[in-house]
């Protein structure tokens, strides 16, 4: 369907979009394991990024270091935080890899040790790796139904072609230890898993009890792709759990990099590598402020990149603290996000376009699409329902003359605010 045939600065109400009493993210409790110091401080950034998209998840985070470092929960968390000091033991991955190597730990962050340390709780749970840091809302709504139901999300891998390649090669002794024969897939990443531990078909019992298979007969070392090899041993065709698999695309799990980036719809950027760890630390600055904004996100770098074609340009990160002037020209494409203020019942957005260009507007609550409103030239308005919402979204797309847009966005309330109990 062709967005820019249908009318122009169209705009149409909605009903409330809310959770009452109990906000979808307060369903899910987010795990890190973090071993080392580049690792805490990603993990520090990750849970802060998190939080400002998602204030009333739930974090668990297991710190493997030897010593005990001292976590705090991120600014503004409503969620509950819970910290477990686990190092990991000597078991026989680890002889095999190194205890606590980096290798070790792709494999032990789903252990046996580690499941028998984690509290029980009501929650579905995501496994997410430290490095993957969140730019807007995920609409975690959409993964409720399916995953009471048993299923098993992950995103994905852009990979999954040299997987194809890399697992025949290596067929002379997976073919003995892996549970389906050939190469399965697709490539699945292992950064971010998302489960039901009421009803996960026991996939990290599993996953451990391969690994030691592997570790038992010297070919831990060789995976392919390490542990998204065994993730997608059980969940990729004709695995124990291929029945479960409930594949997620790459705007869940981007994999991010200097000459590689999500655009506007991504909604997590993996930095997996240490260049791309590097890339980002040197410009953690840009992306989380130390001090808060409600308003965050990224606009188009017109200049010229070396970045993928379908890419397109560079992504260039903005935070204000109450959103752009309205004299401020903002390049398009973009994605901006706003902390919705207590009490807040709607949020009006307004924008110009000062030519003849056609824009669309994506809106967005909590991750969820909720409005679109189009224009070809001049104003376009439209008004949603931020009740009980933490966060809304604007994603802007343009053709290719990387035009600007002028906004002005606003929150209204009902009535006077009243302070929070």
């Amino acid at each position: 369907m062709d967005i820019f045939a249908l009318p122009l600065r169209c705009h149409r109400p909605l009903g409330r979009i809310s959770v009452p009493g109990d906000p979808v993210a307060g369903q899910f409790q987010f795990r890190y394991v973090s071993r080392g110091g580049k690792s805490d401080q990603l993990a520090t950034l990750a849970m802060r990024s998190l939080v400002r998209c998602h204030p009333n998840i739930n974090i668990i985070v297991i710190d493997a270091n030897d010593e005990p470092n001292f976590w705090l929960p991120p600014q503004d968390h409503s969620g509950k935080f819970h910290v477990i000091h686990l190092p990991p033991r000597e078991d026989e991955v680890a002889h095999a890899l190194g205890r606590g190597t980096p290798k070790h730990m792709y494999y032990w962050r789903h252990s046996a040790e580690v499941m028998a340390a984690l509290p029980s709780a009501d929650f579905f749970t995501v496994y997410v790796d430290a490095d993957i840091m969140f730019l807007r809302p995920m609409d975690l709504a959409s993964l409720v139904a399916p995953l009471r139901h048993g299923r098993i999300a992950a995103a994905v891998d852009e990979s999954s072609v040299n997987y194809v390649g890399m697992i025949r090669r290596a067929a002379d002794f997976t073919s003995r230890l892996l549970p389906a024969a050939g190469v399965g897939g697709p490539l699945l990443q292992a950064g971010m898993i998302f489960t039901n531990p009421a009803d996960d078909g026991g996939i990290f019992a599993q996953f451990w009890q391969l690994a030691l298979g592997f570790a038992r007969a010297d070919h831990i070392g060789k995976l392919p792709f390490d542990d998204m090899c065994l993730l997608t041993a059980l969940l990729g065709q004709g695995g124990a759990l291929w029945e479960r698999l409930l594949p997620l695309g790459h705007e869940w799990n981007y994999i991010t990099s200097e000459t590689q980036d999500p655009g506007i719809f991504g909604c997590a950027a993996h930095y997996g590598g240490h260049r791309a760890k590097a890339f980002f630390l040197a410009r953690q600055h840009d992306f989380l402020p130390q001090d808060r904004k409600d308003c965050w996100g990224s606009i188009a770098d017109p200049r010229l990149s070396n970045l993928q074609p379908d890419v397109g340009a560079f992504r260039l990160w903005r935070n204000w603290s109450g959103g752009p002037a309205q004299s401020e020209p903002v390049a398009m494409p973009f994605a901006l996000s706003w902390n919705v203020p207590y009490g807040a019942k709607e949020f009006e957005f307004r924008a110009q376009i000062p030519t003849a260009e056609s824009a669309a507007f994506l809106l967005y609550v909590d991750g969820r699409l909720v409005d679109r409103a189009w224009t070809a030239g001049g104003p376009v308005r439209t008004v949603i329902n931020s009740y009980q919402a933490d966060v809304v979204t604007i994603i802007a797309v343009t053709g290719p003359g990387g035009q600007s847009a002028f906004l002005n966005c606003s929150f209204h309330f009902s009535q006077p605010m009243e302070p929070r109990d």
